[in-house]
């Protein structure tokens, strides 16, 4: 490391001491043997007289000084250590301080005479040498000097007492960088904190940018695979329990329209308590039920006004729905059930249950909201709720289309239209279905046409044999004779024992009756059933 092109000639010293010129810098290189070690080391000296005052070196020098000698140390610079520099400055032996002060000053270098601040060091005496760590390469100023008591290193030109310290400056040009890895990596981002601030935001741009035709290429296919249609053969029939209220015959309507709607387009086979317990040889309604709550693996719960008050166990415990059919309203039983299922095991349930909201339905009940099954509105989400019941996965996710013609929607939507027309007609309709419980019962008694109209003999007839009761014969004793009224026609139904066949004759019908005459005429049993097919039929 060279500081000046003036050097005239090297010198080589064989020996351990040597004479400084003042104000001189000298560079030497020092090579240690075996160990193959080398030490580099530039120096420099003030003047002697600076080194080395006279009040320090004089021993006939007063005693009773009125301030500190002043004196400036010398200054070398060890190049040995990679990581960096240490300094080391020299003082006289008598020389006394409390720190030694070393100020680095940057050469500018397009202008040699310009220097900017970087630092001080301070070495504590009695210490001589500090450490100058993480150092870029370039051309350097040191100035030590000792803050001696009454000098300043600066010293303004107004004030005309006082006295700048001595000092010992140094130049020096370091020709590579001596730091550690850490300090030169945030350095040089600092210095290129620019450059590093316009790629990097460039690299987020295009990141931003790849990241924008991802979700927009992602939402394309989104849209691309929401319009293909693609079609899903429903091949297995699914058992579902219609679980409903029985507000009124409209609502009972509309879930006939329901029923009908999932045995046509929903492939699936709709268990409705209608058809079920309404024929001759139907089983008792709650075993039934519990057969239907403990083996099927779909139901679907519709709300509806009465549903609501069932399910409200304030209003259950004082009111009831009054029977309108043939069994008992079976929503609450099944109600009770499901719920006693759900809480047992949640996560089954959500894929079991289902709830089915009609346009005039209120909203789901709390105690029903809280077990989070699936809602549906019908007759809009008719396809989700076809696949629910055929165990499709996230349902909300699939854009499927309507499996209602247009003509079953048509129809559901005016079953559900008079409905509403029920309710706006006749706006006191729940208080003749929801009443109190100590209210005594009322039969509710229908008129109901018979299935066989009667107008001709021959109608009467075969009446008569569809029930197992005699026809009437046009020589009947009866009118010969004129007994009883003449408006009225009996008929004689004989004992199982003795019951005619259905192609017996009218001779035969004569002499059953001659047998029957004489065995009353005996004092026998008499078998005689006595019809009025008029008021029968």
């Amino acid at each position: 490391m060279s500081l000046s092109s003036s050097v005239e000639f090297p010198a080589r010293f064989s020996y351990a001491c040597f004479r400084l010129t003042p104000h001189s810098v000298y560079a030497i290189n020092a090579t240690i043997l075996p160990q193959k070690c080398r030490l580099s080391t530039i120096l420099t000296a003030p003047s002697f007289d600076e080194l080395f005052p006279d009040a320090l070196v004089n021993p006939s020098r007063p005693s009773d000084l009125h301030s500190d000698p002043f004196w400036a140390p010398t200054l070398s610079v060890d190049l040995s250590d990679a990581s960096g520099i240490w300094i080391h400055l020299g003082k006289a032996p008598a020389a006394q301080c409390d720190k030694l002060l070393i100020n680095v000053y940057k050469e500018y270098s397009n202008d040699s005479s310009r220097v900017s601040f970087l630092e001080t060091l301070e070495v504590k005496c009695p210490e001589t040498a500090v450490k100058w760590e993480n150092q870029r390469a370039g051309k350097y100023l040191l100035t030590a000097y000792v803050p001696i008591r009454g000098c300043k290193f600066l010293c303004d030109s107004a004030d005309k007492h006082c006295r700048q310290c001595l000092r010992t400056h140094l130049s020096l040009e370091i020709r590579e960088n001596r730091a550690s890895f850490i300090w030169l990596a945030l350095h040089t981002m600092k210095d290129h904190s620019y450059e590093i601030f316009i790629i990097s935001a460039v690299l987020v741009g295009l990141i931003m940018l790849v990241m924008c035709m991802g979700m927009v290429y992602a939402l394309w296919k989104q849209r691309r695979d929401a319009k293909r249609v693609q079609e899903i053969q429903l091949t297995m029939y699914v058992k579902a329990m219609l679980i409903y209220a029985d507000d009124c015959v409209e609502h009972r309507n509309c879930m006939r329209m329901l029923v009908e709607c999932l045995r046509h387009c929903a492939t699936c086979e709709p268990v409705f308590d209608m058809e079920k317990l309404l024929q001759p040889d139907s089983v008792i309604p709650s075993r039934w039920l519990i057969d239907q709550i403990a083996t099927l693996p779909k139901f679907i719960i519709v709300i509806s006004e009465c549903g609501s008050r069932i399910l409200d166990t304030t209003e259950s415990r004082t009111h009831h729905l009054v029977q309108a059919r043939p069994f008992a309203d079976l929503f609450g039983p099944a109600m009770e059930m499901i719920i006693r299922d759900a809480t047992h095991n949640l996560i089954a349930s959500k894929r079991k249950y289902c709830i089915v909201r009609l346009p005039y339905s209120p909203e789901v009940p709390a105690n029903l909201a809280v077990l989070n099954f699936p809602v549906f509105n019908l007759p809009d989400q008719f396809g989700q709720l076809t696949a629910f019941l055929h165990d499709f996965e996230n349902i909300d996710q699939l854009n499927i289309s309507q499996p209602l013609s247009q003509s079953r929607m048509t129809s559901f939507r005016e079953a559900v239209r008079l409905q509403m027309t029920f309710f706006e007609q006749n706006p006191d309709w729940l208080d003749t279905r929801w009443r109190p419980i100590d209210e005594p019962a009322i039969p509710q008694i229908r008129e109901q046409r018979l299935p066989v109209e009667i107008s001709t003999d021959e109608d009467r007839i075969a009446a008569a044999k569809l029930y197992g009761i005699d026809p009437p014969r046009a020589d009947s004793e009866d009118e010969e004779t004129g007994v009883g009224p003449s408006n009225e026609r009996q008929f004689m139904l004989h004992p199982p024992a003795n019951e005619p066949d259905s192609d017996t004759d009218d001779d035969d019908l004569s002499t059953s009756e001659d047998e029957i005459d004489d065995e009353d005429e005996e004092g026998g049993e008499m078998h005689t059933v006595v019809f009025r097919p008029d008021n029968l039929f």
